[in-house]
């Protein structure tokens, strides 16, 4: 994942990186905050933070060098010791390159020059909502059944169970934010506030009893 990481970070620069400090700014802010916003899912090893739509709007507005630093840093804020745990370079390296490398992709997409004018905003934004979706549930599922055993596909049909709503959800966000061409302090405040809620619904989902088990996972699940 480094390796991968690495290269798309060198596509990025490739491409040439215009600067937005503020907005790149605010948004690793939020970004960083909303990480913070995570639960831990029963039976894996890992949290779920409520971060995606900020990192789609970072890809949206930004170029793809600043939306891979939003996602990184995001993703590394998430890796921070959750209720009295342990720091985990290895952990943390791992999510900020799953982040780098499902950002710059999503990127790559919204910036494909085949697309042009024949795909509208709304679906280009659900296919880079499936970037990400596949861009983290993949390579989390992959390493649970490399390191736990068991069916990687089983593995993965089990997370998307538990994170699809949100990753819907986010897209939904994203596009209302869209709507309004360039999104400022009010927008990001209220697409704060309904993460929040969302944070707090899943908190209390998860708060009750597993029913069945569920695979340990190795890794915290980034923006996930």
């Amino acid at each position: 994942m480094a390796v991968t990481a690495l290269a798309t970070i060198a596509n990025a620069l490739h491409e040439g990186v215009q600067w937005h400090p503020y907005p790149t700014l605010a948004l690793i802010a939020i970004a960083a905050l909303t990480s913070q916003m995570r639960v831990k899912i029963p039976g894996i090893s890992g949290s779920m933070s409520v971060n995606l739509p900020f990192l789609l709007i970072a890809v949206l507005y930004l170029s793809s060098f600043e939306a891979i630093l939003v996602a990184a840093i995001a993703a590394a804020v998430q890796t921070l010791p959750f209720q009295g745990g342990s720091l985990k370079p290895a952990q943390m390296v791992f999510n900020a390159s799953m982040m780098t490398f499902a950002s710059g992709a999503a990127s790559l997409l919204a910036r494909h020059r085949a697309l042009g004018a024949g795909v509208t905003n709304h679906l280009l934004l659900v296919g880079m909502s499936v970037v990400f979706f596949l861009g983290q549930t993949v390579p989390v599922s992959t390493i649970i059944a490399l390191t736990e055993g068991g069916s990687l596909a089983k593995i993965w049909a089990g997370i998307v169970k538990l994170t699809f709503p949100y990753y819907v959800l986010s897209t939904g966000i994203a596009s209302m934010v869209r709507v309004l061409d360039r999104p400022g302090v009010i927008a990001g405040l209220l697409v704060a506030a309904v993460m929040y809620g969302t944070y707090r619904s899943y908190q209390a989902y998860f708060a009750k009893p597993a029913t069945s088990p569920r695979p340990a996972a190795v890794a915290a699940v980034a923006g996930h």
